[in-house]
This record gives C-alpha cells, structure tokens and sequence, in this order.
C-alpha cells in the first residue's frame, strides 16, 4: 500500500516528465531537472549525482571483488566431480528442513544429517531469469552483458565467462540436465557446456512431471562420466506452478488451494532428488563428489503480500533458499552466517584447485572443514531491476539479524528486524536511523562497483568514430539533438530484418528519448520497436556533442508484410520519451521519419 499511494502521488508530481517526483519520498533528487533521477546512468567522478543514488559515482577502476581461496584438507581428494542440483521456485520455510511443520522434504532432511546445512541461502534475484545467469557466472545479475535481439529473457553475451567455460578451460567434462525453458531459445548460461539435455522438456511444461527424467539423466551422465572429472548441474521444474497433482505421492489435504499443492509437490520432487544424491553418495566415485543443493529462487503467496508467484520483490519468500553441501570429510552442521548463490562457483573452484579471479562469490570451504567457522557480520547483495512485470527498481543487503531494502523508483527504504520479524511485516527503519544508513551506505559502494563496468564496457563496444564504407549516408536531424548518420542492413529474411543505425548528437538532450523503429510497406507503422540508444546503458542526456553510436536493431517482420524474396519494405523511426516526440526532419506518420528500404534477401 505504501508503494502504491507513493506511486499515484509521483504520477502527481513528476514536474520534469523523467518518470520520477522529488517530493513526498520520491526518487528525483533534482525534480526539475529531467537529467537526474533513478533510471539515469552515474557519471563516474564528475561531482554530480545523477541516479540520485546520494552521491557521485567514484571509480577507482576495480571492476570487481578479489575471489579469495582457502587450503583445503591434507586428505581430500585431488580431482573431484562436481555436481549442482537446483530446485525450481522452492522456498526455505515450505521445507521440513529448516522447520516446516508439513513433512515436506524428508529424504533431503535425512541426508543433509552429513551434509552442511546453511539456514540462510540467498538467490540474488527473485525469479529464474535474473538468478540463474547470476549463479551460473559467480555476478549479480546487473554485471552480466545482454546481447542485442528481440528475445525474452535476453541473451547473455558471449563474452561473460560462464560456469561451463570455467569448468571446462579446467578440464572439466561439463554438462546439464535441465528443464529451465529459455535454454532451449539459446539463452547463454550454458555456454562452453559439453552436453546439455533439455529432452525432458518435451513433456507439458506446466503440470508437469518431468522430475524423474531429470534424475534418470543425470545419474546417466554421472555413471558414464564418473571416471573422469566432470561438473554436472541438474535443474528440476518441479515445484514451479502451475500445480499438479501426482499419483503415488502423498498429499497433505484435499484441497486444491494453491500452497497445499505447492507443498505437494515439494514433496514430489524431494523424492526424485534424494534418489540422485543418494545414488551420487554410493556410486564408484562417491569418495571424490561434492554435492551442492540449493533453490533458485522462492515463491510468494497471497498471505505474503496478497499476490502469488515471484519475480516481484526481494521479499524472503522470493530469495530465501534451500543450501546444502556436502563433501568428501565435511564436518555435518548447521551454519548461521548468510551466504549466497554466488558462492557456488568459487566454492567449486576451491573444491578443484581453480584459481578463477573475477567472481562476486566467496568460497564457502572453511564452513565445511571448520565445525567452529562464521562469520556472522557477512551480508548479502540481492536486486531487482525493473522490467516488464517489476515497476520497482529494488536493492537489498541481508545479514543475520538485518535486512535492508531500497526501493529507490519512490525513494523508500525499509529495514526489517528478522530476528523478531521474520516474515517482514514492520518496517523499523525510523527506529533504527543508524542501521539503516550504514546497510544504505555500503548497499550503495556495491552498486557503484558492480554497475560500472558493464556500462564502460558496453558503451565502448558501440561507440564509433566513423561510418562504414557499406552503410548508407542519411544526415537526418531530430530536433537539434540527435542525427542518423547512416544505416545498414545486415540481414533480412522473411520474417525479421537486423539493421544497424549510426546514431549521433548534435545538441544536448533534456530527456532520456527512446528510439522507436519500425518497418512497413506505408504508413501505418504497425508494432514498433522501442529501445533505449545503447541498449539503456548510456541514455541521450549524457551523450556529449560529436559521440557516434551503432545500434543495432533486430525487427520481427508482421505476418502481413512477409513476402517473397527481393521485395522492399520502409524503414520508419522517430525518437520519444512517453508523449513527446523530438521534431523529424520530415513527418511520415505520427512523426516517424522514413529512413529507407530493406529488401528481402
């Protein structure tokens, strides 16, 4: 409710029209000046405050933390396998093992009696798209880069260093059995993985049963590969909605009520990810296996926060997880200190001799060997960037007893008490000014570093200082501030067109323009694209006069304008922010500018 009265008041009072108000808690810290507020990109060291984040953005030019290794036992095992299971959209509190009073995971309870349990894991996202490329490359989510394309999720780009890469450049024979959807549309996060088997997937996605194959295909992989060191990750769906009711599985009521399914089906997959580890556990090669467990994010329902799913918030019942490892002499426990999916990396490293620099992760090898080891004053970074679903850009850190949340699209800040509040109902921030600020101050030095580099590197890839031979010349002038030197078309079938302008400014920009393209035969200009210049890391109000940019552009053709080979069709653009539109050099339709054709090929 609080959001949403902050809301409908920044609609209100959004002077500037940047999306933001500065007043009653907004975000804009400088509400009549459009080129500062929570969306805009920080320029390092210039002295002003751009995102409003409470200072300017300075860099040092550390990109990201040093990944620190611990020696491991005299007697553990020179080349070990390793082996990643996640569970889909399971929360820690739906498990009898962490004190769920339904017996929902009693062959995981059983086996985490020799394994190290740790009662608080953090996902650092609160759905599959920004948690499994997260833990899949040891960075939060905001680090990794997107390439271009009209695709959800977006693609990771080839040059992030993913989990099969680093395993793999190690020797490692890599693979995965998984039944996360967006692999199978080439999503990225199993790039440099030797085998990757989605063949269960071929089942209904939802209602699903597909936990026995993928227990079927990993024990598979592991009996065929054992013998040499491999790194296996295993991804169930199983208990993501929608809910099914599976025969021969106990139910706990007969109702239909979503979270009685949910727990069903909890204990549907406990079953087929216990006989994996168990089979990982009395193999031949069981004696150099480490086994991580873990969740890749939770899921809400309406006694949360009114509403069921995940993906909306960094709320508990979204990013708090199942974390269970167990390893060759690991001493079995139970472990207080916060840790996060970002430590599966550099936990595995350390487990292999790796020396892999570069990863936001820690290992967690000393809490395995050390029955004595925490370190109760950690924190964890979690984010939540705003999409299509998401309208609040949130941040959070969680440690033992506190956790802080800033939703800095309506200037809000929470601090919730764990301890004496677990289920995050009161927020005390105003009773702990102190807490709150010293949780805001360091959340703030982690974005500062960790956004950074991604908007250097990407800007870079796209800057350019002169047009190509092969593109087309066009000098056309949108309001005095931004011109399309030239076009190119790089490809066009039959039912999209990849094109690439050259974008540059000539004057200051007073707002954040997104370019929106489209192509058609005539106007109407149907189904548009609209982007943000540089793919939203480096908006038109930071660009300085002269700076030339490629963009690329892929547009899905409508099923009207498919046509045979050789036929053209006009390429039509105009940039706007919300209702304003810079003035084209000509006026087509609702001022879109035609650029020019692109054939068929």
């Amino acid at each position: 409710p609080q959001a949403l009265a902050s809301g409908l008041l920044q609609k209100a009072t959004d002077f500037d029209g940047d999306g933001y108000s500065g007043f009653l808690g907004g975000g804009d810290c400088r509400p009549f000046d459009s080129k500062f507020n929570p969306d805009a990109s920080d320029i390092p060291n210039n002295g002003l405050d751009e995102n409003c984040m409470g200072g300017d953005l300075v860099f040092d030019g550390a990109t990201s933390a040093e990944t620190e290794y611990h020696d491991l036992p005299d007697d553990f095992p020179d080349q070990v396998n390793l082996v990643l299971i996640t569970v889909d959209a399971v929360r820690w509190d739906h498990m009898s093992l962490y004190g769920y009073e339904r017996e929902t995971t009693p062959g995981i309870d059983r086996l985490a009696r020799s394994g190290v349990v740790f009662e608080r894991g953090y996902a650092q996202g609160p759905g599959t798209i920004p948690s499994a490329p997260s833990f899949t490359s040891s960075l939060y989510p905001y680090q990794l880069v997107y390439a271009s394309g009209d695709v959800r999720p977006k693609r990771i780009a080839e040059e992030n260093v993913m989990m099969g890469e680093i395993f793999g450049a190690a020797g490692y024979f890599t693979g995965t059995v998984n039944t996360i959807r967006y692999i199978d549309n080439d999503w990225g996060i199993t790039q440099g993985m030797d085998v990757v088997d989605t063949s269960m997937m071929s089942k209904p996605y939802s209602d699903c049963e597909n936990a026995p194959d993928v227990t079927r295909a990993s024990i598979e992989f592991a009996r065929r590969n054992g013998d040499r060191k491999f790194m296996l990750w295993a991804h169930y769906y199983e208990p993501h909605s929608s809910y099914a009711i599976h025969e021969g599985t106990p139910r706990f009521s007969d109702s239909t009520d979503d979270m009685d399914l949910y727990d069903h089906e909890i204990l549907y997959a406990d079953k087929h990810v216990t006989e994996l580890i168990e089979y990982l556990q009395t193999y031949e090669y069981a004696d150099r296996t480490v086994i991580i467990l873990g969740g890749d994010h939770g899921e809400g329902f309406p006694s949360d926060r009114g509403k069921r799913t995940h993906g909306y918030g960094l709320f508990e019942e979204q990013v708090h997880v199942p974390f269970v490892v167990w390893a060759p002499g690991a001493k079995p426990r139970r472990v207080e200190t916060p840790v996060a999916l970002v430590d599966i990396i550099p936990t595995f490293c350390n487990a292999a001799g790796i020396d892999q620099q570069g990863l936001e992760g820690g290992s967690l090898i000393p809490f395995l060997f050390d029955e004595d080891y925490e370190e109760l004053d950690r924190r964890v970074f979690m984010e939540n960037n705003k999409g299509k679903v998401i309208k609040q850009i949130t941040k959070a850190l969680v440690g033992v007893r506190w956790k802080y949340l800033y939703d800095y699209t309506n200037g809000l800040e929470y601090l919730f008490d764990l301890k004496n509040d677990p289920r995050e109902k009161e927020n005390v921030a105003d009773e702990h000014p102190e807490v709150a600020e010293e949780h805001k101050s360091q959340l703030l030095a982690i974005m500062d570093r960790v956004s950074l580099p991604v908007q250097a590197s990407v800007v870079e890839k796209y800057r350019v200082d002169e047009v190509p031979d092969d593109a087309t010349p066009l000098n056309l002038v949108f309001g005095d501030t931004v011109e399309i030197v030239a076009y190119r078309q790089v490809e066009m079938t039959r039912r999209e067109a990849r094109v690439e302008l050259f974008l540059k400014s000539v004057g200051p920009s007073d707002l954040n323009y997104n370019l929106q393209v489209g192509v058609a035969a005539k106007p109407p200009v149907r189904k548009p694209k609209k982007i943000d210049p540089v793919f939203g890391y480096y908006p038109l109000t930071q660009w300085k006069e002269g700076e030339m940019f490629r963009q690329e552009l892929t547009l899905k053709l409508p099923k009207s304008k498919r046509g045979k080979k050789g036929r053209k069709l006009n390429l039509y653009a105009r940039f706007i922010w919300k209702k304003k539109i810079l003035t084209p050099p000509s006026n087509d339709w609702k001022k879109y500018c035609r650029i020019g054709q692109v054939k068929i090929r």
